[in-house]
Parts: structure tokens; sequence; C-alpha cells
């Protein structure tokens, strides 16, 4: 969570936005796309678009946050829980938007860095292959 009140309070932040914005896409997206447990909506280009540009804004204003900080991860220095949920946030998203890992160079950097740390990597090496 970071050392301080402050990076506990970005953490928190970060947190929250990755969690309403990417949570979306289990709602809306996963039941008809990739689980087919739910009729396709009679718009599913919009409503892929729209949830698209929210992720858009979203990681933007993450990477806002971020640069403000001018630190080696999000919020710090170390590897925080931000800097874990964003990452298994883009993952999830990347299910429905694969082009999201390559939305602009701040986000291949950040996923470069954060899974270069040894223990993400260690973990990603051991965890079961899911769909999502």
């Amino acid at each position: 969570m970071g050392k301080t009140l402050w990076e506990e309070t970005l953490n928190d932040l970060i947190v929250e936005c990755c969690a309403e914005t990417f949570g979306v896409i289990g709602k809306k997206i996963f039941p008809w796309k990739v689980f087919k447990v739910a009729p396709t909506p009679e718009n599913p280009e919009k409503v892929l678009e729209d949830i698209y540009q929210e992720l858009v804004k979203t990681l933007a204003y993450v990477q806002s946050v971020a640069e403000a900080q001018g630190t080696k991860h999000l919020v710090c220095d170390e590897v925080t829980l931000a800097d874990v949920w964003l990452l298994f946030s883009l993952q999830h998203a990347e299910v429905a938007f694969p082009q999201i890992m390559s939305l602009n160079p701040w986000v291949e950097e950040f996923m470069s860095r954060i899974t270069s740390d040894e223990r993400i990597k260690d973990y990603l090496s051991k965890r079961p292959k899911t769909v999502v």
C-alpha cells in the first residue's frame, strides 16, 4: 500500500478507478462474448466501443496520477496494490480488447516494468491458464 498515507490514498484511488471501469467488462461483455450465457446485445459494437472509450479515459487518468508521482511504479518506487490491480485489470480487459496492451507507450512500458518484477514474473509463470 506504500509507506505514507498519501501513497495509501493513491493506491485506493487507482484501485477504485480500475474496479469501477474495468469491472464493467465482466458485467456487460463477458456474459455474451466470452461465456455465452447471455444473449448478444442488439448493438454489440456500440457496447464494446462505449466501454473501450471508458477504459481509455481511465487509463489516461491513471497515467496522469502515476506521472505526477515521478516514481518507478504507479505511486512509489515499490510495487504496490495499485500496480498489481492495474496489471490484472489490463489482462482482464485484453480478453475483450486485445489492442488495450498497445494503447500507448505508457501502457506498454507499465506492462514491461511490472511483468519484469521477479515476484510478478514468478506468479505469472505458475498461474493456471484460464479464459479470463
